[in-house]
């Protein structure tokens, strides 16, 4: 049986990040209209950034919150979700 390397994993798991996001926000807006869908997709991001993090500083034994933690935080964020930023 043929099995997925790394790469090929973390490019599924971060394409299924997405798509959840867009099926759920999706499937609310069927149900409560865009407006409230919005605003509960506003509310769950808003939860979601202080989570990831804390996550993030403590994988990267990052204490303080000067601007190159900031910058390296932002650099691990931005390879989750595949953006960029300069």
């Amino acid at each position: 049986m043929e099995q997925l390397n790394q790469d090929e994993l973390l490019k599924l798991v971060k394409s299924a990040i997405t798509a959840i996001d867009g099926l759920w926000f999706l499937e609310l807006e069927k149900e409560a209209g865009f407006d409230r869908a919005f605003e509960i997709d506003l509310a769950v991001w808003k939860k979601y950034g202080p989570v990831m993090i804390k996550r993030i500083t403590k994988m990267l034994s990052i204490s303080d919150n000067g601007l190159e933690s900031f910058l390296r935080v932002l650099g691990v964020v931005c390879e989750i979700d595949g953006t960029r930023f300069s």
